[in-house]
C-alpha cells in the first residue's frame, strides 16, 4: 500500500491510544524507524509490522488496508464525528448509517457502529444501541482489540445506568477498565471516564468509599491532562461524595477547586474563537481538511460558552467544504448552518449561493434554483446585519 497512508494510520492509532514512539518500538524497532515510517520516509519489514499491528491492537490486515480509494467515507465519518462533538445525535445517526451501508471493507465499521449506538444512546433508542454494541462486542473478540471492547462496554454500562440498572452498569464498567488495563498501553484518555462512571455508579449504589476510591483514581490520572472541563467535573463528583461521608471540609475544597476552573473555561472558549476564526482566514489561501478539523473542534466549546456563533461555524465548513469541491458534505452543513443562522441576516446571502452550489452539483436543479431565488430576493430587500 501507499507508504504515507500506511504511516498516517499507524500515527493515527498510535495518538489514539495515548503512546509515545518509544513506547510503540519498545521490542520492535527503533523509536527513528517509528519516525521514518510514520513520516512516510521508510517501508517497514513484515516482522516490524506484525509487531505494530499487536502493539496497537489491530489486525494486520487492517493496517495494510489502502485507504486511497476511501477517502468519501473517510470524509463522511469526520462529518459524523463533528455532529456527535456538537450534540447533533440524529443527524449524526443518519450519516452513520449510510457509511454502514456502503460495502466498503476499508471502513472502521466497529468504530463506526460504536458512535452509532452513541447517538442511538442519546436518542432514547436503547434497543438499537444495545444490538450494535453486542455485534461490536462479538467483532472485538476475534480481533482481539480492547480498546473496542471497552467502547462497546462503556456504552452498555451507559445504557444500564440510564434504566437505573446499577449492578449491570457496574458490571460493564469494570469489564472495561479491566480490558483497558489488558492492553499494551494504558491508555488515560479512556481510563478516567470510566473510572469516573463506576464512582457515580457507586454513588447510586450508596458505595460512598469505593466512589471516593474511584474518583482518587482518575484525579491522579487527570494530573497529567489538559482537559480541564474533565478535571472541574472529577472534583466536583469527588465533592459530593465527601459530602455523603460527612466530610464537609474536603467536599467543600473540591467544590472551590471545581468553581474556579469552570470559571477560567471562559478564558479558554475564547481561544476556541480565535482558532476558528484564524480557520476562516486560512481557507481563502490554502483550504485544506485541518482547518476544516479546526473549525469542526471549535463548535463543542461554542455550543456550551456561545450557542449564538454556532451557526456561523457551520457556515464557515460550507466555505472549506465548497473550496474543497466536496458538495455532498456542504450540503449537510448549509441544512445546520440554516437552522442556527439568525432570521434575517446578511451572511445568509453566502449560505444560499454555497448551497444553490451543492444542490446543483448534486444534481438537484430545482433546489438549486430556489435557493439562488432565494439569494437574490435576499439582496434587493438589503438585509441588514442584525
Amino acid at each position: 500500500m501507499n507508504v504515507n497512508i500506511l504511516g498516517q494510520r499507524i500515527k493515527e492509532l498510535r495518538m489514539k491510544k495515548g503512546m509515545k514512539q518509544q513506547e510503540l518500538s519498545e521490542g520492535i524497532c527503533t523509536p527513528s524507524m517509528i519516525s521514518q515510517v510514520e513520516s512516510g520516509r521508510a517501508r517497514p519489514s513484515h516482522d516490524v509490522l506484525v509487531g505494530i499491528a499487536d502493539r496497537l491492537d489491530v489486525s494486520l490486515e487492517f493496517l495494510m488496508a489502502d485507504a486511497n480509494l476511501n477517502m468519501k467515507v473517510s470524509s463522511k465519518y469526520k462529518m459524523a464525528r463533528g455532529f456527535i462533538a456538537s450534540r447533533l445525535y440524529r443527524t449524526a445517526a443518519e450519516v452513520l448509517e449510510e457509511i454502514l451501508l456502503e460495502p466498503d471493507a476499508r471502513t472502521p465499521t466497529a468504530e463506526v457502529k460504536i458512535d452509532l449506538a452513541e447517538c442511538y444512546l442519546h436518542e432514547q433508542a436503547f434497543d438499537l444501541a444495545y444490538s450494535l454494541l453486542h455485534e461490536v462486542l462479538e467483532e472485538a473478540a476475534l480481533t482481539k482489540d480492547k480498546y473496542q471492547l471497552a467502547g462497546a462496554l462503556k456504552l452498555l454500562g451507559e445504557i444500564e445506568f440510564e434504566l437505573q440498572r446499577y449492578a449491570f452498569a457496574l458490571r460493564h464498567w469494570k469489564r472495561a477498565v479491566d480490558a483497558v488495563e489488558k492492553s499494551n498501553v494504558r491508555n488515560r484518555l479512556l481510563l478516567i471516564p470510566l473510572m469516573v462512571k463506576l464512582g457515580i455508579c457507586y454513588q447510586a449504589l450508596n458505595q460512598d468509599d469505593e466512589a471516593i476510591s474511584c474518583f482518587q483514581r482518575a484525579a491522579r490520572l487527570n494530573d497529567k491532562t489538559t482537559d480541564l472541563n474533565s478535571i472541574a467535573d472529577q472534583y466536583m463528583h469527588m465533592s459530593e461524595a465527601y459530602q455523603s461521608t460527612g466530610d464537609h471540609w474536603k467536599a467543600g475544597s473540591y467544590a472551590e477547586r471545581a468553581t474556579g476552573i469552570r470559571e477560567g473555561l471562559v478564558v479558554l472558549a475564547l481561544g476556541e474563537h480565535v482558532r476558528s476564526e484564524y480557520a476562516t482566514f486560512q481557507w481563502q489561501e490554502n483550504p485544506s481538511e485541518k482547518e476544516v478539523e479546526a473549525v469542526w473542534s471549535s463548535i463543542p466549546v461554542m455550543q456550551e460558552e456561545n450557542p449564538s456563533e454556532v451557526g456561523f461555524a457551520y457556515l464557515r465548513l460550507a466555505q472549506l467544504y465548497e473550496q474543497l469541491d466536496q458538495y455532498e458534505s456542504t450540503l449537510q452543513v448549509c441544512e445546520q448552518a440554516n437552522q442556527l443562522l439568525p432570521t434575517p441576516h446578511q451572511d445568509r446571502m453566502e449560505l444560499f449561493r454555497i448551497w444553490a452550489w451543492a444542490a446543483f452539483q448534486n444534481g438537484d436543479w430545482e433546489r438549486a434554483k430556489e435557493l439562488e431565488a432565494s439569494r437574490k430576493e435576499g439582496e434587493s430587500h438589503g438585509i441588514d446585519d442584525k
